[in-house]
């Protein structure tokens, strides 16, 4: 069954008709698990890419549309992935920044101990010279 991009269009998302909203944490995590693939779909061979639902449902079953029985996974609704995106680029962008503070720091650091071996090398010059 192939998916048409108007599928994704059909999430409401207005205050008014949820409850228990949580922030999404651990995003970078979970978006690790996922593996997106390419394929041949079945009836037609045309080659496409995606995720298996199947792997998805194990992952993200948010995002999963199931069969009538409830247990079966049949299609990825990768317009729930937007969230989880957002907020996996996010957690992301905190690393980065922690990360750059870190070798801003290492930077100091070494150009502090760069100065003190041209001091040390300076001082031995003049031990030795007297």
């Amino acid at each position: 069954m192939r998916q048409d991009f108007d599928a994704c269009l059909g999430n409401y998302t207005s205050t008014g008709r949820q409850t228990n909203i949580q922030a999404i944490s651990g995003a970078l995590g979970i978006v690790d698990r996922l593996h997106g693939v390419s394929f041949d779909w079945k009836p037609d061979g045309k080659h496409d890419i995606g995720f298996i639902a199947e792997d998805v449902a194990e992952v993200l079953p948010e995002a999963v549309a199931y069969d009538e029985n409830g247990k079966d996974a049949k299609a990825v609704d990768c317009s729930r992935l937007v969230a989880l995106l957002i907020e996996a680029v996010k957690e992301q962008q905190a690393q980065i920044k922690s990360h750059e503070h870190f070798l801003k720091e290492q930077k100091g650091q070494v150009a502090r101990l760069r100065a003190e071996i041209e001091r040390l090398k300076a001082s031995i010059r003049a031990a030795t010279v007297r």
